[in-house]
């Protein structure tokens, strides 16, 4: 990823709460070394900030070690499910086996504009760090923006 594509100044924010963020580590933990992949499920307040209430696994339907895919029949369920709770989808989540939280050249074509990306970096021994990712809706400009537990 170009150092030109990716932008931190802190703009906006993502809230959720201790055991979910233990949820999707030990997501990223059991799937490795492949990709775990999942949806995050909230509000997005009047000041753009995205409350996460409920994290929502996907199985990965890509075979390949560094990809992921989700079943768009599955990503419709979990919505309808979702929406009777009062969530959204406000992104989503995913890992990089042995790769640093950073959106790949891939990730950043495949972002949809203002939703959260939150990639987790695991490695055989642990899980490191979440960092949390979104793209402007009028530039292909990547923001990283603070996760925030509450």
């Amino acid at each position: 990823m170009s150092d030109a594509m990716v932008h931190k100044d802190g703009e906006g924010a993502v809230v959720l709460s201790e055991e979910l963020l233990l949820q999707l580590k030990n997501d990223a933990r059991d799937t490795y070394p492949f990709e775990c992949c999942g949806l995050l499920f909230g509000n997005i307040t009047d000041d753009g900030i995205a409350v996460i209430k409920e994290v929502v696994r996907i199985e990965n339907r890509d075979s390949r070690r560094k990809h992921y895919g989700i079943d768009p029949l599955e990503l419709l369920k979990s919505e309808k499910d979702q929406k009777v709770k009062g969530n959204e989808i406000v992104g989503s989540y995913h890992s990089h086996p042995d790769q640093p939280a950073i959106p790949s050249e891939e990730d950043i074509r495949e972002m949809i504009p203002e939703m959260i990306y939150l990639i987790l970096s695991v490695s055989e021994e642990n899980v490191g760090r979440s960092r949390a990712w979104r793209k402007g809706r009028s530039s292909d400009l990547v923001r990283e923006i603070r996760i925030y537990k509450s």
